[in-house]
């Protein structure tokens, strides 16, 4: 890697305003430790770049990914971050995770995992200027409609 993680972020983060770059630094502080990108160089700075941004915008995303440390790795290595869905892409995930699930409450954590999953790939996607509006609402809706 040619440039740490720690230069990438401050360097994004130098164009927020002050109250979102501290906003933003609380967040890297918890998520860092725990964040080991096993990403190419072009992908990991495309990625930087975004993350004081949204991190300083979204809680939700923020806690997410300090709670779920590979979470924003594995959105990255699958291409699902970088990507908008077809249409019928968010029903088919719904629809193979609920078949994983053996018992109800298997079904209630994996439906879990996915949403959150899910709702930090739109909202990042969104925050991060990667999908227009169109995209997002889609999204949102093709994943609340029923199977």
């Amino acid at each position: 890697m040619t440039e740490s993680l720690h230069v990438l972020f401050t360097r994004a983060a130098s164009v927020l305003p002050e109250a979102l770059r501290a906003r933003a630094h609380v967040h890297w502080v918890e998520f860092q430790p725990e964040f080991t990108p096993r990403l190419g160089q072009e992908n990991l700075e495309h990625l930087m770049m975004a993350l004081p941004r949204v991190f300083a915008t979204s809680e939700f995303v923020a806690r997410a990914c300090i709670q779920h440390p590979g979470l924003l790795t594995e959105l990255m290595e699958s291409g699902d971050l970088g990507r908008a869905y077809a249409p019928e892409e968010p029903a088919q995930r719904v629809h193979r995770a609920s078949e994983q699930a053996p018992d109800t409450t298997t079904l209630k954590s994996v439906l879990r995992r996915l949403r959150r999953r899910e709702m930090v790939r739109i909202a990042w996607r969104d925050l991060a200027g990667w999908a227009d509006l169109a995209e997002v609402l889609a999204t949102l809706t093709a994943l609340a409609e029923p199977v």
